[in-house]
């Protein structure tokens, strides 16, 4: 049996975080305050599993900053409402498990999830599954069809001609934007895969090529 994390992907999990922000919060401050990860089945082009929650931060225990109401969306009354980090990422875990085998997780950027998500987890002492670090950014994607990194998702928005106003909604909503994005692509032929799953597949299309003319 092959390696499953070298072979195609069946499911990307589209995951988007929000975080705490403002003038007078340090870096080191920062916690999630929302998370949205959705699971788009590469054969059939569309989203088949939703997962959507608020988060109540620990540290920051002040009122959400204005700027990081506007930027955000997020409102004070829906972190008040929440459950703590812990509690919402073992159901995003338990979530995950079932794409973990043929899946890897798609963001916008490297921030979500080499930055934002690991500083959660060691804050809280949770471990980070393996899973998690099989991941690819959209950016990255955009960059290999069109040449260049777009700059934000306004930038990705305007290569794929898609309407602007999406970039301005919140919620669950945003996130079927963002798999609107990977469907997108997905249509066009482009292949969502690891650097590792990109080496694999091609060493393999050599050898078939190669067995092809040797016949």
């Amino acid at each position: 049996m092959g390696n499953p994390k070298l072979e195609p992907n069946a499911w990307l999990v589209v995951l988007d975080l929000e975080a705490t922000c403002g003038l007078d919060v340090p870096w080191y401050e920062k916690e999630i305050i929302e998370v949205r990860a959705l699971v788009v089945s590469v054969a059939q082009h569309t989203a088949i599993a939703e997962f959507h929650a608020y988060v109540r931060p620990a540290t920051y225990t002040a009122p959400l900053d204005p700027l990081c109401l506007s930027l955000t969306g997020v409102t004070q009354a829906q972190v008040d409402a929440a459950l703590p980090f812990r509690r919402v990422f073992e159901d995003l875990v338990a979530f995950c498990a079932p794409y973990e085998r043929h899946g890897i997780v798609v963001s916008v950027d490297e921030w979500d999830v080499t930055t934002m998500l690991p500083a959660q987890c060691a804050r809280d002492e949770v471990p980070l599954p393996a899973f998690f670090r099989r991941h690819l950014t959209l950016k990255s994607v955009c960059k290999d069809v069109f040449g260049s990194t777009p700059v934000d998702v306004i930038a990705i928005l305007l290569r794929l001609e898609m309407p602007l106003a999406r970039y301005y909604d919140g919620g669950i909503t945003y996130g079927r934007h963002l798999v609107a994005m990977v469907v997108h692509l997905l249509a066009s032929g482009v292949i969502f895969e690891t650097e590792s799953q990109r080496k694999h597949r091609e060493r393999n299309d050599y050898s078939v090529e190669v067995a092809t003319l040797l016949t």
